[in-house]
């Protein structure tokens, strides 16, 4: 087997363990399935409740496009939101509250965004390689808890 031969067998592996890894990610949505539920249950749930006011925590990961390795990650919270930023050999965790908040900026570029949120004291955090419509919707809950 000659150089060329093992380079491909290689690049082969490496883009195969690729798109059976990391591929379904980019693609996949999240859904929600709920079970049906008959007109009495629904009566006694009583009104729907938001995520602010049972206390879910809603988490987005970057893209593995853009770090396969070390994706940044953002947690909404009741009381703020935690902006996980990770590296190779360290990560560093940052948590914010809502009323801290001055401002949120998304920088688009050809296929990923980057999120930069402005807090009134510190520096501002930045965040990276999150989908277009993931950036949007993190702006979106962040603004809307501003309010």
């Amino acid at each position: 087997m000659n150089q060329n031969e093992l380079l491909y067998l290689i690049a082969g592996f490496l883009g195969g363990f690729f798109v059976r890894h990391f591929l379904h990610e980019f693609l996949a949505e999240e859904e929600l399935i709920l079970p049906e539920q008959t007109p009495e249950e629904k009566a006694e749930a009583g009104p729907i409740k938001t995520g602010a006011e049972i206390g879910l925590k809603k988490v987005f990961n970057a893209s593995r496009l853009g770090d396969p390795i070390t994706p940044d990650e953002v947690i909404f919270d009741t009381k703020g939101i935690t902006f996980n930023v990770r590296e190779l050999f360290s990560n560093t965790e940052s948590f914010v509250l809502y009323s801290d908040i001055s401002g949120v900026e998304i920088v688009e570029s050809i296929m990923l965004a980057t999120i930069k949120v402005k807090p009134k004291i510190r520096a501002e955090i930045k965040i990276d390689n999150f989908t277009k419509s993931d950036a949007k919707l993190i702006k979106k809950y962040i603004l809307e808890r501003l309010q």
